[in-house]
């Protein structure tokens, strides 16, 4: 399974007290899936590849 999320660069405020990016790669990471996240051409993108089968 794949997902992507995005929005414009500076369109949001940080509030901080979550565990943010590391969160999502750690919790990617235990379903055995890939995460990549960062800036690209102007947009923020997070994208998440998950297996479906054991």
């Amino acid at each position: 399974m794949e997902l992507e999320l995005s929005n414009p660069v500076g369109a949001s405020t940080p509030r901080g007290g979550g565990r943010g990016l590391a969160g999502m790669r750690e919790r990617v990471a235990v379903l055995r899936g890939e995460l990549d996240a960062g800036a690209d051409c102007g947009v923020w993108r997070v994208r998440a590849s998950l297996p479906l089968a054991p």
